[in-house]
């Protein structure tokens, strides 16, 4: 296909609208939809683009060579579900309307549908619209058996080509299916239930440090939105850099994937620190116990949060609520303050190596001080 490329295709359908629309009424249902398409725009993070609204859908696209990590793709997809899930809460809290249109939005679920294949992008009247046989595929899908033949409502349904760029281990816990189509034939589809992960997420309490418990806070700014640092994040290669380690291994991954309850081994030298994940939020914080072996049982608590400013993104790192044997809480304590220049130190390389990194892989001029 002349002048084709390659990415990844995201549908995100809102389920049960049509049933919802014909018994409420028109205004609010129309308020209520636009709401909600609000959310699903601003959840197509970069690098999505969103190309069209499509009445109840928002269809967007993302070129190849965008992304560094599968895992990153997978947490966008359940960060929209998450924020949709969140905004119909929301709605039922504050609803002090008696119209069905308000009374029934509970009904509502979302659908994600990921695809991987060619497409061209043509600009028509200021906004990138895709064809190729691929698009029309992933239309195709969204007429599916999955919540017939698995009671699944709320869902994001892979393609094996998407899951073949994404990486097969982050297929594992999902449930495959075959759709046939008469003028397409079969295609494999991995579906994850969305609904765990919304019950996971939707009451999770934050671990905090009190003020006088932080011994040591440094913060840096990177020249890139918070989507890209969070991928670079999920690189071992370049999160070695902001921990200062020589190099780190990863265990306890659950279906594939890096979470809560998997452990970092960092290694500095002759000495290796364990940090296991105590909260994993994509795209806004990471939480760890680090166990400091040369201390005994020594453990300390390192809280990671990311802040989006637009096309910027601020990190703030915050350690401290050491615990272990009486001598470790008296010396540990001031042993991290004496480096807290080393962790400003870490931070700063870590903004200056990713930005060049983003750069020289895109060819993409950083924002302007």
């Amino acid at each position: 296909m002349a002048g084709a490329t390659q990415g990844f295709l995201l549908i995100a359908d809102i389920s049960g609208y049509t049933g919802y629309l014909s018994t409420s009424e028109l205004e609010h249902a129309r308020d209520t939809l636009a709401a909600l398409l609000n959310v699903l725009v601003d959840g197509a993070r970069p690098p999505f683009v969103v190309s069209k609204l499509e009445g109840d859908a928002v269809f967007s696209y993302s070129e190849d060579g965008k992304l560094l990590v599968g895992q990153t793709l997978v947490e966008m997809i359940e960060a929209i579900y998450v924020a949709f899930r969140r905004a119909i809460d929301l709605m039922v809290l504050n609803n002090t309307c008696g119209c069905n249109a308000c009374a029934n939005v509970s009904s509502l679920d979302l659908k994600l549908l990921v695809h991987h294949g060619s497409f061209v992008i043509q600009q028509i009247g200021g906004h990138p619209e895709l064809i190729g046989s691929d698009v029309n595929l992933a239309h195709r899908l969204l007429k599916n058996s999955i919540t017939s033949e698995t009671g699944i409502r709320g869902y994001t349904a892979y393609t094996d080509d998407a899951i073949e760029l994404i990486g097969r281990s982050l297929s594992e816990g999902m449930t495959r299916m075959v759709e046939a189509y008469e003028d397409v034939g079969e295609v494999v589809l991995w579906v994850a239930d969305m609904h765990p992960v919304w019950e996971a997420r939707k009451d999770s309490q934050l671990v905090t440090l009190g003020p006088d418990q932080v011994d040591v806070e440094m913060s840096v700014e990177i020249d890139l939105p918070v989507e890209v640092v969070w991928d670079y994040l999920a690189d071992p290669e370049f999160r070695n850099v902001l921990i200062g380690a020589d190099r780190q291994e990863i265990i306890g991954k659950e279906q594939g994937r890096v979470s809560t309850g998997s452990a970092y081994l960092c290694y500095h030298g002759d000495r290796v620190v364990r940090q296991l994940i105590l909260e994993w939020k994509p795209f806004e914080r990471i939480v760890t116990r680090d166990r400091i072996g040369m201390m005994g049982d020594t453990e300390i608590l390192d809280i990671l949060e990311l802040r989006s400013e637009g096309d910027r993104t601020v990190i703030t790192q915050k350690v401290g609520s050491v615990s272990g044997p009486g001598y470790a809480r008296l010396i540990a304590p001031l042993f991290l303050r004496m480096m807290r220049r080393v962790f400003q130190r870490d931070g700063d390389r870590f903004a200056r190596t990713i930005e060049d990194d983003h750069r020289d892989k895109t060819g993409e001029a950083l924002v302007p001080a």
